[in-house]
């Protein structure tokens, strides 16, 4: 819980080289939250990871974690092109706009989804 600390030791197991994953984990008891990028914003202001490591950890990390590592998470040839269009112009602003919804255009399996 935010509420109470201490919290997760994200940083301390980056700087060990232990891959960190982020993810909703919606769960109307315990975790209310399901938005991505609010997750980004507190992993960056309260577990001390930069905006590089947060995305690292909501995309290829978790994919490592679920073993389809070779299917998503990354843009590679081979791969499938579940891809995000974001509406802002570096990474770096994502945790500072808390409560933005900067998703511009969504791709799954290459196929734009309503917007």
């Amino acid at each position: 819980s935010l509420n109470h600390k201490p919290y997760p030791p994200a940083r301390n197991l980056i700087d060990r080289n232990i891959a960190v994953a982020l993810a909703s984990d919606f769960n109307p008891g315990t975790s209310p939250i399901s938005s991505m990028p609010l997750i980004m914003s507190m992993a960056v202001h309260f577990f001390g990871l930069s905006p590089e490591e947060a995305l690292s950890a909501s995309t290829i990390n978790p994919a490592y974690v679920l073993g389809l590592e070779h299917e998503v998470g990354s843009l590679e040839v081979g791969k499938r092109a579940d891809v995000l269009i974001l509406d802002t112009n570096t990474l770096e602003t994502i945790p500072y706009r808390a409560g933005h919804n900067p998703v511009h255009r969504v791709f799954v399996h290459g196929n734009l989804m309503r917007h």
